[in-house]
C-alpha cells in the first residue's frame, strides 16, 4: 500500500488547509516511525543507509528473514583467520544430512569390518610384500610380489608359475 496524503484544494478550503496538511503530515511520520499499519512500499533500485549504498533486492534481503545467527556466528563466515573460506564453504555444497554421522559411518583405518564385495586391485602387506590382479576375466592371474618383483603367478585355469626354485616337502 502506498501513502496518501489528501492535499487542501486551492481556493476552497480556506476554512480546513490547517487541518488537511497536519493529517496528511501526522499520516507520513506515522508511516515512517512504524506507528501506522500503512506499507511503506517504494520502487527503487538501491536506498543509503549509514552512509552505505544498499543494492540488495527485496529477495536477497528476505533471505534474511528469520535467521537466528549471532554477530559471532556470521563473522565466522567472513573469511577471516577464525572463519570459513569461500572454498570451505563450497564444500558444504551437495550435503544432505550430518556430516559428523556420514564420517563416523566411514570403517576406521584400523581393523575395519567391510560386508558385501570389496573390489581392491593390489593389496599391500607389511614387510613388501603385495598380492595383485593383472589381465581380464579368463585371462587375469593373481600375482605375488615382493619389492615389486613378482614371484609367482595362478592363472584362472590353475596354472602355477614360479619364479624361482620349487622346494616340495620342505618346512616352511
Amino acid at each position: 500500500m502506498a501513502i496518501t496524503i489528501t492535499k487542501p484544494t486551492v481556493g476552497g478550503s480556506e476554512d480546513s488547509w490547517g487541518t488537511t496538511i497536519n493529517n496528511a503530515l501526522d499520516n507520513i511520520a506515522a508511516t515512517l516511525n512504524g506507528t501506522n499499519t500503512t506499507t511503506i512500499a517504494p520502487q527503487m533500485t538501491s536506498f543509503v543507509l549509514d552512509n552505505t549504498t544498499v543494492n540488495a533486492t527485496g529477495a536477497e534481503l528476505n533471505v534474511l528473514s528469520g535467521i537466528t545467527a549471532s554477530t559471532t556466528e556470521l563473522n565466522k563466515l567472513d573469511g577471516t583467520p577464525a572463519g570459513l573460506t569461500s572454498t570451505e564453504i563450497g564444500y558444504l555444497d551437495g550435503v544432505t544430512s550430518a556430516i559428523q554421522t556420514q564420517l563416523d559411518a566411514k570403517a576406521p583405518t584400523a581393523s575395519p569390518t567391510l560386508t558385501g564385495t570389496t573390489t581392491v586391485s593390489t593389496i599391500a602387506l607389511p614387510q613388501n610384500w603385495t598380492i595383485s590382479v593383472s589381465g581380464t576375466g579368463a585371462s587375469s592371474f593373481l600375482k605375488v610380489a615382493y619389492n615389486g618383483t613378482n614371484i609367482l603367478s595362478l592363472s584362472t585355469a590353475g596354472a602355477l608359475i614360479v619364479e624361482d626354485n620349487v622346494t616340495a616337502f620342505g618346512s616352511a
